[in-house]
């Protein structure tokens, strides 16, 4: 049988971290591409030379990459995001392939990345998952988990628009309120998968 990899993107606080949570319950295996960028941004020493060399000493906090700082300089700026992109996700994409090629078990693995398409990485998945929400639902979430609502409200503006999104999905999971629909979803999908694990 050969390995399924699915992909799930969305914009912030869309709900992809429910949906991936509910694979997972089915015994899908986890890849997180955002926990990947936060090792490479404390791990890989060339990584942090060059954002420390675009974008000043000020991002650095106790020799570390201060996230939020970075996040500060680079999500109000869409040629500044650009250029971080540019450093961090070849690196991000080489980790996500090891990782679901080698390192996984399982036969049904999970990418769950915010920036799936714009990284190319749909090209990659076997099954691409966009999660959707309403734009103040988004940013309710984001500020119950801590973003301000101005950072909440300019990282949306700055992503792929969902149009763009769903015209390369093969599934939409709206996430706005009833999990019975997300479960009915993610059920669907599956299934799929187990179908094209057999092929």
């Amino acid at each position: 049988m050969k390995k399924i990899i699915i992909g799930i993107t969305g914009g912030i606080a869309a709900g992809k971290t429910t949906v991936a949570d509910m694979f997972l319950r089915k015994g899908a295996e986890l890849i997180d591409a955002d926990m990947i960028s936060h090792e490479l941004l404390k791990e890989d020493s060339g990584i942090k030379e060059e954002i420390v060399k675009r974008f000043g000493e000020d991002v650095l906090k106790d020799g570390e990459i201060d996230r939020r700082s970075l996040g500060k300089k680079v999500f109000l700026n869409k040629s500044k995001l650009d250029e971080l992109s540019r450093i961090i996700h070849p690196a991000i994409i080489n980790s996500i392939k090891r990782k679901a090629e080698e390192e996984t078990k399982a036969e049904v693995v999970i990418i769950d990345a915010p920036l799936l398409i714009e990284a190319g990485m749909h090209d990659y998945v076997d099954i691409v998952v966009v999660v959707t929400a309403k734009k103040e639902t988004q940013i309710k979430r984001a500020v119950e988990k801590g973003v301000s609502e101005e950072e909440a409200r300019s990282i949306i503006d700055k992503q792929l628009p969902l149009s763009e999104k769903k015209r390369v999905a093969d599934y939409i999971i709206d996430n706005e309120s009833d999990l019975d629909i997300v479960k009915k979803g993610v059920e669907e999908i599956w299934q799929r998968a187990q179908k094209m694990k057999k092929n």
